[in-house]
């Protein structure tokens, strides 16, 4: 008997690994191609258009993601947390009634805070007042997407959760259509990103709706106290963390003219690239963290931060720097030749997207540890910093004060994150693997800028170029380093597949 519970007990876990790998490559695969989309859509929408149009275009989808994070009140965190807990113990009448009590919190307050801002933008922004209002309302229709989610994700539908996150797919497909027929035009543009969102949660919500009805159970007044005790610090961090990433695109809009914020939100919207995988690190990281925490082991703390921390500088470094080595090629055959006068950007940009992504997994260190505070309060100052810098920079140098301000601010946010590290937990980023990235970085630029060819051949080859001089300068590195200089298990990845593996687990 026991050998039988022994077996049964192995394979139920071996059932669920596989369904969570499954459900993990699902949702990648579906939340990669979303993230893709993105930023297609955005490079096709301004050569379409034009910098004049995309300038005020890009401010719509930046009040849109604002607005996204603010009406979600930090509820579906929440949400995830409070039902997967009732889901696990079998209890649906208790799950049943946080979905509801979710649903009329962020309706009450979403409606609320909607009319309130829409009445603001009248008397503050008279020059951008509908694409504010505009991008207020699809954030708020999002924001009902990202519940959904949470709801799929508790149920354990995935499909479900692909669905409602996929709008930046079906808007990308829906422009490609009109496209073809020669049916795009403005309107036609701002009417797909405010419908693909109810279109794609229309079957989720329905379904969602009929559970509710039929149940119709009335949420208890504490459910509404947990929500908002557990959210708050969600919410506020959320907003400052978004503001500070699209303030320069509001303040260049309200402070230069159209044409100029298109030019800037071009070349910003090539940068999402290089944190798209620091993000997906500093998630997979968290849970590690806790665990350090948890069982009071300081040296896997800081192993995993550290580790996690060279790991994000491997990829985002390489990224940044190698947009601004290709920036003119990007321009002109991404752009087009309207955005010519977006390349000088590309420096500054590239400066503020490494630092941010270096400095992404600091949050998750202090949530391990139950400090929200802090990382709320440093973005609260470098919110401040950033506002202060676009204020003064802007007016003297155009765009390219607001891509100095936001450099600047990234690096008033690191020496922030990182001192208080080592103040928390005396711990600092191994400076010298950091160190090892940037030179061979800076030595990539050099080696793709002696690319002679010009066109998409010559985009080709310089993508070659730097990935073949960035991998050989770091493997020089190897040699010449002493040992422990470079992440565990690099030196085996360096040299056959097998170490791949090796150094995730070394991590793992």
């Amino acid at each position: 008997m026991a050998g039988t519970f022994e077996l049964s007990a192995s394979e139920t876990r071996q059932q669920q690994t596989k369904t969570f790998l499954k459900n993990f490559r699902h949702v990648s695969f579906f939340q990669l191609i979303n993230s893709a989309s993105a930023f297609f859509i955005n490079i096709l929408i301004a050569r379409l258009v034009g910098p004049e149009v995309f300038g005020d275009f890009f401010f719509f989808v930046s009040t849109a993601l604002v607005a996204t994070i603010l009406f979600d009140f930090g509820l579906t965190r929440t949400l995830l947390r409070y039902s997967a807990f009732h889901q696990a113990r079998g209890e649906i009448s208790e799950k049943l009634k946080y979905y509801a009590a979710v649903l009329r919190l962020k309706t009450l307050l979403g409606i609320s805070v909607f009319v309130v801002l829409a009445m603001l933008s009248y008397v503050l922004l008279p020059v951008v007042r509908w694409y504010f209002i505009l991008g207020m309302f699809t954030g708020l229709l999002i924001s009902y997407c990202q519940f959904l989610s949470a709801v799929a994700q508790t149920e354990d539908n995935y499909t479900a959760y692909n669905l409602v996150l996929s709008f930046n797919t079906l808007r990308l497909g829906l422009v490609g259509v009109l496209v073809v027929l020669g049916l795009l035009n403005t309107k036609s543009i701002y009417l797909i990103f405010m419908a693909a969102p109810i279109l794609l949660s229309a079957w989720p919500a329905w379904r969602l709706g009929q559970d509710l009805w039929r149940a119709r159970l009335a949420p208890e007044p504490n459910f509404y106290s947990n929500l908002i005790r557990f959210g708050k610090w969600m919410i506020l961090l959320a907003v400052l963390e978004t503001m500070v990433q699209r303030l320069d695109v509001f303040l260049v809009r309200l402070l230069t003219d159209a044409e100029s914020a298109g030019l800037y939100s071009g070349a910003l919207a090539f940068f999402g690239v290089v944190y798209l995988l620091p993000a997906y690190i500093a998630v997979l990281v968290y849970p590690r963290l806790v665990e350090a925490v948890g069982e009071n082991d300081s040296a896997a703390f800081a192993h995993h931060y550290h580790f996690s921390t060279s790991l994000i500088a491997m990829f985002a470094i390489p990224l940044a720097l190698g947009l601004w080595a290709i920036a003119p090629d990007l321009v002109q055959l991404f752009l087009g030749a309207k955005f010519a006068g977006a390349q000088p950007l590309f420096f500054y940009l590239a400066i503020y997207a490494l630092l941010w992504a270096c400095q992404i997994n600091s949050g998750a260190v202090f949530f391990s540890q139950d400090k929200p505070q802090v990382v709320v309060g440093i973005v609260a100052v470098v919110l401040l910093v950033n506002a202060g810098l676009n204020w003064f920079l802007i007016p003297r140098f155009g765009i390219l004060g607001a891509g100095m301000a936001i450099a600047l601010a990234m690096a008033v946010s690191g020496g922030l994150y990182w001192s208080f590290i080592k103040i928390h937990f005396n711990l600092f980023p191994n400076w010298l693997q950091l160190a090892v990235y940037l030179f061979s970085g800076s030595i990539m630029v050099l080696g793709v800028r002696l690319v002679p060819l010009d066109g998409w051949l010559g985009l080709g080859a310089k993508l070659m170029a730097g990935i073949v001089v960035y991998a050989v300068a770091i493997f020089v590195w190897h040699w010449i380093l002493p040992s422990g200089s470079l992440p565990p298990g690099f030196r085996m990845g360096c040299l056959h597949s097998k170490g791949c593996q090796r150094y995730v687990d070394d991590w793992l």
